[in-house]
């Protein structure tokens, strides 16, 4: 399937399946009418995550933060992502 904002491969099935806790990419999939079968990182989930791992779900979703951004704002750009 193709991102078309990002112009670039948002994923391959295989065997008609494709696997990613990914929210954007799960929600640009069931918008598309594909099939969820899992739950979403939860609140503390991403709580629990370091601030550099919290950058990496960030850079994944294409969403920008300040470089010196704390722990509670980079919390609070994933959840605005999420909504």
């Amino acid at each position: 399937m193709w991102d078309k904002e990002n112009h670039k491969l948002l994923c391959r099935f295989k065997n008609g399946k494709y696997k990613t806790k990914d929210k954007r990419t799960i929600d640009i999939l069931v918008k598309a009418g594909y099939k969820y079968d899992g739950d979403l990182p939860s609140k503390k989930e991403n709580a629990d995550k370091t601030v550099n791992e919290l950058k990496s779900e960030l850079d994944k979703l294409g969403i920008e933060y300040k470089s010196n951004a704390r722990k509670k704002e980079l919390l609070s750009l994933l959840e605005k992502a999420g909504d």
